[in-house]
């Protein structure tokens, strides 16, 4: 079997097990402590808890700050039960998300949720008088049916149970006693009051790209021909614009793919005003042969997208128009090579 009906077929199986994941990361990390820290406070939005000590339909909420926009997929979070028991079935939670860190800012969304708490072998022990008790801890992950989208800056996150088959109080663990501080409500619409504590959560997901203007092949023609047995390079010109500087990528972040299939990298490229605007543009120089093998573009491509990273940490994202043709006709036939890229580049200096 030919090596070319091999990666073909290797691509119709990723195809059809569906488009890559994208690679999620750690958003905001406030996790739980090695050695548990007291007992956390009660976030619990069920009145069926009424007649245990303490108890009431408070909820606990904190805030939390991104460097950029993103969007949130799963959410982890720890807590106990007075009872200290861990229940062995799915528990219902509610998630709020809101504008900003002291719980007073917009709802953005809120998430009913079910979750089964996973026994961490942890447990803390009571340090209010006349109430011994020793509480398992545990910890909930929940991957979200539909992201939340989060702006850079200031958030805040509200979790409570209210599940009311549960016959005890569920209480929030903390990160770190006194810490920053945290918030909380007796009630839904009532106002947020400040308490001492940060509370133990995580949030898993993906940066927001933000948009940048792409030009793939620009000296190629309005139409972006691309032939998928070429051997030679494809360059693609990310654009300086007034509010964005292509200089500031760091090349070696950037990829490119069809968004429904796979990407692939590069490690060449060079500045040049590409649009002769005034503004120095970056060029990335992708391998034809890199992008059908690592399964990134096939017959049916009609974009490419190119993702890369800033210096400062900031996510790109741009896209262009491609035809996928069997031959090139005329000059562009060529096998443009790094060194013809580059000779051209300085030719038109």
């Amino acid at each position: 079997m030919r090596k070319g009906t091999v990666l073909v077929l290797l691509c119709l199986v990723g195809s059809a097990m569906g488009s890559p994941t994208p690679q999620s990361a750690v958003l905001f990390d406030q996790p739980l402590p090695e050695i548990p820290i007291r007992y956390g406070w009660n976030s619990d939005g069920s009145s069926s808890n009424a007649t245990e000590p303490f108890a009431s339909t408070v909820e606990i909420g904190d805030g939390f700050s991104l460097s950029a926009a993103a969007s949130v997929a799963s959410v982890t979070w720890w807590g106990s039960y007075w009872s200290g028991e861990v229940p062995a079935v799915a528990k219902e939670f509610e998630l709020r998300f809101l504008s900003d860190m002291t719980g007073a800012g917009n709802l953005i969304t809120s998430r009913t949720v079910t979750a089964v708490g996973e026994d961490t072998g942890l447990t803390v022990v009571s340090n209010i008088p006349g109430f011994p008790f020793t509480w398992k801890v545990m910890k909930y992950t929940v991957d979200l049916a539909a992201p939340v989208a989060l702006d850079a800056g200031e958030s805040f996150i509200a979790i409570s149970e209210n599940d009311s088959s549960t016959p005890a109080v569920w209480t929030w663990a903390f990160h770190q006693d006194p810490g920053s501080g945290s918030w909380y409500q007796p009630d839904h619409g009532a106002d947020w009051l400040t308490a001492p504590g940060d509370m133990a959560f995580s949030l898993i997901g993906e940066p927001i790209p933000e948009a940048v203007s792409i030009d793939v092949r620009p000296w190629g023609g309005k139409r972006n021909h691309l032939r998928l047995r070429s051997r030679g390079l494809v360059p693609v010109a990310v654009l300086s614009d007034e509010g964005f500087d292509a200089r500031d990528i760091d090349p070696e972040t950037a990829r490119i793919g069809d968004p429904n299939l796979g990407a692939t990298g590069t490690d060449r490229w060079f500045l040049h005003d590409v649009d002769r605007d005034g503004d120095v543009d970056l060029v990335l120089l992708f391998r034809v042969r890199d992008l059908v093998e690592d399964c990134a573009i096939n017959s049916d491509t009609e974009t490419l997208t190119v993702t890369s990273t800033t210096r400062t940490g900031t996510v790109v994202a741009g896209s262009d128009g491609v035809e996928i043709v069997s031959r090139l006709a005329g000059w562009t036939r060529h096998r443009w090579s790094f060194r013809s890229w580059v000779r051209r580049w300085w030719s038109s200096r």
